[in-house]
């Protein structure tokens, strides 16, 4: 706690929390992602809202037993371990490689854990644990955003630039072994499952030609 004359102790300490978490919102504001929005990439804060719109709707339409407040705070720390580790691109990543990045990311939620104020190290505590169906949701509705900003944003420039992908037929494959997957992992979210691999569609119509199967490059 930095030293400050005569402001009291729990001020003196509130107020290096929010010193913290102001520059943490710089830090997590610039991780890069993989996906792209027009003519950049697409932020983990830019993303962080896209989720919480999401989810906050899907919540509300098809599992209103859920706790709206807590999914809205879950798709704010989420990512958290990213303002530190970053986010590598995961689409289609070795087995290897993604046990590397789970390794770093588990090390960067242990130091955020000692280093972010309580309320918010207990949230991502809670999230990480994945014991709660608020968070399981939120884990879910956060694979619904690759393929819904590819397709309201840039997604030719994704699958170009950072995975080298012109057809869509290398797509196909990939995408039906994640779904069943996701299916498999989260029993308890049909729709959103359901959701997902509708907007898949709509990111193959709007990114690929559909007599040639060709990415449709802008």
């Amino acid at each position: 706690m930095a030293e400050r004359g005569d402001v009291n102790p729990e001020l003196a300490t509130t107020v290096d929390e929010v010193m913290y978490l102001g520059g943490f919102a710089v830090w997590y504001a610039d991780v890069s992602r993989a996906t792209h929005y027009h003519e950049r990439a697409e932020s983990d804060v830019e993303h962080s809202y896209m989720l919480s719109l999401v989810a906050l709707h899907l919540a509300d339409r098809y599992y209103p037993e859920l706790n709206q407040g807590l999914i809205a705070q879950f798709c704010m720390i989420h990512h958290s371990p990213e303002a530190i580790v970053g986010d590598p691109p995961t689409f289609n990543i070795a087995p290897e490689d993604r046990a590397i990045k789970e390794e770093a990311e588990s090390v960067a939620v242990e130091k955020l854990l000692s280093e972010l104020p309580p309320y918010w190290a207990r949230l991502l505590e809670r999230y990480e644990a994945q014991q709660e169906p608020e968070a399981r949701f939120v884990r879910l509705v956060d694979k619904v955003m690759p393929p819904l900003v590819n397709s309201v944003g840039d997604g030719a420039t994704t699958f170009l630039s950072t995975y080298g992908i012109t057809n869509k037929q290398e797509l196909l494959d990939i995408r039906r072994r994640r779904s069943l997957e996701l299916r498999e992992l989260f029993p308890e979210f049909p729709e959103v499952c359901d959701v997902r691999d509708e907007i898949v569609k709509i990111m193959h119509d709007t990114l690929f030609d559909a007599e040639t199967g060709e990415l449709i490059r802008k």
